[in-house]
C-alpha cells in the first residue's frame, strides 16, 4: 500500500514537472534581445522564429560588418563580439531556428553578413527606408525563395544573395548598383534589369535556371562573367546605350539561341564574351554595323557556325 502511494506522488511529481517544461519552453516563447555596437537593436522570438532590427538613438541607421565569430571569443579586433548580449550566446547562433527576419523603420543599410548561412530564413521584411544592402547579406540562405527590393534601394552589394534560394526577384526603379555575384549560383528565372542601372559585372554569373531577362535601357557595360554559365538563357536584347561587353560575358550558354545587338557605338569586346555559346546562335546587327560587328563577333568567341544577320 506504501509503495503504491509513493508511486502515485512520483508519477503526479513527474507529471507536474512535464507540464512546467512544456509550459516554459514550449507554450511560452522565449525572447532574446540585444544591442550591437552600431547601435541596433535586436529581438528574436522563439515561438514565431522571428528576428527582428530597429534603430537605437544612438544609431544613424546603419547596420555593422557582422563578421561570423565565436561568440564565446572575439573579433578580429581583439574586442569582445558587439552583438553578444544574452547569456553564453549570440543571435549568430539562431542562425538554424530563425524563418523570417524583419528590418523596422529607421533601418538604412543592411550590414555585412547580418543573415549569411541562415537556411531556415523564407521571408524578409523591410521598411521603405532600406537605401542599401551590403555584401554576403542573405548569401547561403537556401530557403529564401523570393524578395522584393524597398522603393528606395540604391545599391544591392556584391555577393549579397550569393547561392541563395532566390527564384522570384523584383528590382525596384531607382536602383543604380548590382555588384559582383549579387544573385550568382541563385534559382532566379526572370530578371527585369531597372532603367536606373548603367553597369552590372558577374551580377547573375552561374544562375542556371535564368531563362529571360531584360537589360537596363540605360545600360553601358555589361561586365566579366554576368551571364557565364546561364546555360537555360535563349534569348537575350543588347540595349542602344551598352559600350562594353566584358570577358566571358556570355560563356558557355549552350541554349542562347537569339541575341540582339541594338548597340551602334561598342567601343569594347572582351575576346571570350562569346565563348562556347550555342554554335547556331542568331546574332542580329544593325545594318549599318554589319561588316564592322560580324568581324568583331567571330574574333570575340562566336563560333564559326553562328550566324550574323542584319536587320
Amino acid at each position: 500500500m506504501k509503495s503504491r502511494k509513493n508511486a502515485i506522488r512520483i508519477g503526479i511529481l513527474l507529471l507536474v514537472i512535464v507540464v512546467f517544461i512544456i509550459f516554459r519552453y514550449v507554450l511560452t516563447p522565449r525572447v532574446y534581445s540585444g544591442v550591437d555596437y552600431a547601435g541596433i537593436h535586436w529581438e528574436y522570438n522563439t515561438k514565431t522564429r522571428t528576428l527582428k532590427f530597429k534603430p537605437t538613438q544612438e544609431s544613424n541607421g546603419k547596420m555593422g560588418y557582422y563578421e561570423e565569430v565565436d561568440c564565446e571569443g572575439e573579433d578580429e579586433h581583439g574586442s569582445a563580439a558587439p552583438w553578444r548580449k544574452f547569456g553564453n550566446g549570440c543571435w549568430w547562433r539562431l542562425m538554424p531556428s530563425c524563418r523570417n527576419v524583419v528590418f523596422e523603420k529607421g533601418i538604412r543599410e543592411i550590414g555585412a553578413v547580418t543573415c549569411k548561412g541562415f537556411q531556415s530564413l523564407s521571408q524578409v521584411k523591410m521598411s521603405d527606408d532600406i537605401l542599401k544592402i551590403d555584401e554576403y547579406a542573405f548569401m547561403d540562405c537556401t530557403h529564401l525563395s523570393k524578395f522584393q527590393c524597398p522603393p528606395k534601394l540604391k545599391t544591392i552589394d556584391e555577393m549579397a544573395f550569393f547561392n541563395s534560394g532566390i527564384e522570384k526577384i523584383t528590382l525596384n526603379e531607382g536602383l543604380v548598383e548590382i555588384k559582383e555575384f549579387a544573385f550568382s549560383k541563385t534559382n532566379i528565372e526572370k530578371v527585369v534589369i531597372p532603367d536606373t542601372v548603367s553597369s552590372i559585372e558577374g551580377s547573375f554569373k552561374d544562375c542556371t535556371f535564368l531563362k529571360s531577362v531584360t537589360l537596363s535601357k540605360a545600360l553601358k557595360k555589361i561586365g566579366e562573367l554576368t551571364f557565364c554559365g546561364c546555360i537555360n538563357l535563349k534569348s537575350i536584347n543588347v540595349p542602344q546605350t551598352v559600350l562594353t561587353i566584358g570577358e566571358s560575358a556570355f560563356y558557355g550558354n549552350k541554349k542562347l539561341v537569339h541575341v540582339r545587338l541594338e548597340a551602334k557605338e561598342i567601343e569594347e569586346v572582351s575576346k571570350t564574351a562569346f565563348k562556347k555559346i550555342n554554335s547556331e546562335v542568331v546574332v542580329e546587327v544593325p545594318k549599318e554595323k554589319y561588316d564592322e560587328y560580324k568581324e568583331m563577333l567571330y574574333s570575340h568567341g562566336l563560333p564559326e557556325t553562328a550566324k550574323v544577320v542584319a536587320y
